[in-house]
């Protein structure tokens, strides 16, 4: 999400089981609140965090489980 946005293909449903595949991960932020549609980027669908307040949250939560971005900081997720 480097660029600011990611892009995805959002679906009505998912199976729990399947959470580790990348897209479904990108639904399941999606259908919480963390990601919202802004737009479409090659007739697909761009998605980016809402705020601030939605962007500290996701950075503390990808801190606490190490997830392999841990390179980026605080700052580094200011554009997004």
């Amino acid at each position: 999400m480097s660029q600011g946005y990611i892009i995805g293909e959002l679906q009505e449903g998912f199976s729990p089981t399947n959470i580790t595949n990348p897209n479904n991960f990108v639904n399941l932020l999606y259908y919480f609140g963390m990601l919202t549609i802004s737009g479409k980027y090659q007739g697909r669908i761009r998605l980016t965090i809402p705020n601030l307040a939605v962007q500290e949250q996701l950075y503390t939560f990808l801190q606490s489980v190490n997830y392999p971005i841990m390179a980026i900081t605080a700052q580094d997720c200011s554009g997004i």
